[in-house]
């Protein structure tokens, strides 16, 4: 009975330890309901970074020119990550796609995968948007004044090197800061190029969007390997057609591929509008045929053997099933061309997708 006693003793100076210990360690301001967060403070952030992406000197990722710390005055914390989506909605405000292009380059290696799908989803809806304003300043005086000598593809080198007369300058006294602006504008997600003696802008998604291919899950990089295909093989301008059948059809199929593997994909509504503008230009193109007589006109042979060889080359896909039902209603019609067929084709591919 002493024993037991002296062991009930022990147990309650321990408890009576215990007890007191708990007590120190977790105190009142452990239960405090309201905690201090840091306020972000998104547009004092914008004012740091605006002045370097916004630059005509910022150096891109993966430029050969990038020095190891030449981004290093701007400190992307933890708070910036967490509110990437939000300070690009309030940056991208009035700014160009060049400054947006920079913005994302600037944060894409601390940012989510997802963050960044979403960010380069919006900056290719922006430079889609964008392009429409853009479309008529190669009909401008002063685009048709500095490149009435010129020939290529506009490029920064030639706008560097543009000499700036007096008699240029009486005749557009703001020619520099034209030339400027164009010099962002090609360097900011489109490209000039020359066809036929007629100048013609496009988005240029081969000029930015390969950088980032180690960063892209791989929905975002299947999207960005169309856009760079496209951007690098121009199907049309106007009226004109600048690739053949084989080359359109190549493209034609990277898009269905692409359709099929994510039916759900944000690109979907841009990439089937793409998709049966060249297919129906590919069925179109007025080079398939030739006169036979003064009213009837008949299917080239190498035509119909280009479209038999994409056929069998892409078997299995809506386009190879289409050309199918077209090449045998020609050859039912003895190779001559026949407008009825064209349009039930154009009905059928309109509905694709």
């Amino acid at each position: 009975m002493k024993k037991l006693w002296i062991l009930l003793m022990i147990s309650l100076v321990l408890t009576g330890c215990s007890m007191k210990s708990v007590a120190n360690d977790i105190t009142n301001d452990k239960f405090e309901d309201e905690t201090e967060l840091k306020v972000f403070d998104m547009e004092t952030y914008i004012e740091t970074i605006d002045p370097v992406i916004s630059s005509k000197d910022y150096i891109r990722l993966d430029s050969i020119f990038l020095e190891e710390d030449s981004n290093e005055v701007i400190v992307i914390t933890d708070q910036v990550v967490n509110n990437i989506l939000n300070v690009y909605l309030l940056y991208e405000e009035n700014r160009s796609t060049y400054d947006t292009i920079n913005f994302l380059d600037l944060h894409i290696k601390r940012i989510s995968s997802l963050d960044i799908d979403i960010l380069v989803h919006k900056l290719i809806n922006k430079v889609e948007t964008d392009y429409i304003d853009l479309k008529s300043i190669v009909n401008q005086p002063e685009f048709l004044f500095i490149t009435k000598d010129y020939s290529n593809r506009l490029t920064s080198t030639y706008l560097d090197n543009y000499e700036l007369t007096p008699d240029s300058l009486e005749l557009y006294p703001d020619l520099e800061g034209y030339i400027e602006k164009l010099h962002m504008i090609i360097s900011g997600g489109y490209q000039i190029r020359k066809f036929d003696n007629r100048y013609y802008i496009f988005p240029d998604y081969a000029s930015f969007l390969v950088r980032y291919d180690d960063y892209y899950s791989e929905a975002t990089k299947d999207i960005a390997d169309i856009l760079v295909s496209k951007s690098r093989n121009i199907v049309k301008t106007d009226d004109m057609i600048l690739m053949d059948i084989e080359e359109i059809a190549y493209q034609v199929n990277q898009i269905e591929v692409y359709l099929k593997k994510y039916p759900d994909s944000v690109y979907n509504d841009m990439l089937r509008e793409t998709y049966i503008d060249y297919f129906i230009t590919m069925v179109t193109n007025e080079d398939n045929t030739e006169m036979l007589t003064s009213r009837v006109k008949k299917y080239k042979y190498d035509t119909l053997s280009d479209f038999r060889k994409i056929r069998d080359r892409y078997s299995y896909t809506q386009m190879s099933r289409l050309l199918d039902q077209m090449i045998t209603a020609i050859d039912e019609n003895a190779g001559q061309y026949n407008e009825a067929i064209i349009e039930e084709i154009i009905t059928k591919i309109n509905s694709s997708y």
